[in-house]
């Protein structure tokens, strides 16, 4: 059941590698895929936060 959303999330972070690497300015791009990054991430650790804290 997890092979698809791995297969997305190991694509998705070959993207933004791809994006990084081929940038003229490697730099600002490595800070925008890091912004990227923690706008996916840090959403999602404050609800599974939250549903831990709630579970218990």
């Amino acid at each position: 059941m997890a092979a698809r959303p791995s297969l997305a999330a190991v694509a998705t972070l070959g993207a933004l590698i791809a994006f990084t690497v081929t940038a003229p300015d490697p730099q600002a791009a490595t800070a925008e895929v890091l912004r990227v990054l923690l706008a996916l991430t840090v959403p999602h650790m404050l609800v599974i936060g939250w549903l831990g804290r709630r579970a218990r």
